[in-house]
């Protein structure tokens, strides 16, 4: 069964987060950095202590397309450890699967082996595979009815350097979307990580409704994404808002709505 999705707590290295020639306020108090360091790392463990207990009881990541038991190659491996590339490889084999038997099947596969060869050339390079797929992706949802061509990744827009997110989505050949949301906020790291089929077009915008099963004791999280058109001066965007049950996939401080552009 699809399990629907994944918290994540990441943070990103302390040389990232404290400069070894500045100083960190804490409780009004000025201290020295190394002292923050070892107290940062406190923080750190504890967020992520306390997110751990906020997990559904379900595993998150899809499973890709093939078995991650024997993946034997460094492209496989990669993909089995990586859960964003995990999810984009189980919606490839549903993408493939309902194009190859519209008639266009001999295509399909042609063009199918052909970037299979051109994925495995990165290897275990995260980065290189992410561009292989996102833009492989794009290309099969637009034949199977993407018209709008909404599938793609979006960058969170954001005024804060210390955050950052990013939202990948595809529409599927039932018009319905997939896809996952990765965000970093703040100079704490807190994080939010999920991944979701099946989002349900209403008009122009598409819901997700957690599975109530994953929430035996706690509101259940609805994602609402709705497309923004771009135009000469302005790029396609997606907004996303939800409910406080989706707090379950995020940090102490951590959020995932706002607005992401293309």
């Amino acid at each position: 069964m699809y399990a629907a999705f994944k918290t994540l707590v990441a943070p990103r290295p302390l040389t990232a987060l404290f400069k070894f020639n500045a100083a960190v306020h804490v409780g009004g108090t000025v201290i020295p950095t190394v002292a923050a360091a070892i107290m940062a790392t406190g923080l750190m463990l504890t967020t992520t202590a306390a997110a751990e207990e906020q997990k559904p009881t379900t595993r998150a990541a899809a499973e890709p397309s093939f078995s991650c038991l024997v993946a034997k190659s460094p492209t496989e491996r990669r993909i089995c450890s990586d859960a964003s590339l995990s999810q984009r490889d189980a919606v490839m084999k549903r993408l493939f699967n309902a194009l190859k038997k519209d008639g266009k099947g001999k295509r399909v596969r042609r063009q199918q082996l052909a970037w299979l060869k051109a994925r495995n050339r990165c290897r275990d390079d995260a980065a290189c595979l992410e561009r292989q797929y996102d833009a492989r992706l794009q290309r099969l949802a637009r034949a199977g009815g993407d018209k709008e061509r909404l599938s793609g990744t979006y960058k969170l827009k954001t005024k804060d350097e210390d955050s950052e997110g990013t939202i990948w989505i595809v529409r599927e050949t039932d018009g319905t979307l997939a896809g996952h949301i990765t965000t970093i906020i703040g100079p704490t790291a807190h994080s939010c990580t999920v991944g979701f089929r099946g989002a349900e077009p209403i008009g122009k915008r598409w819901i997700w409704t957690a599975p109530a099963e994953d929430f035996p004791d706690t509101k259940t999280c609805k994602i609402l994404i709705e497309p923004q058109k771009g135009g000469k001066k302005k790029k396609a965007s997606l907004k996303l808002s939800r409910t406080e049950g989706c707090n379950v996939y995020c940090g102490a401080r951590a959020d995932f709505a706002g607005e992401y552009v293309k």
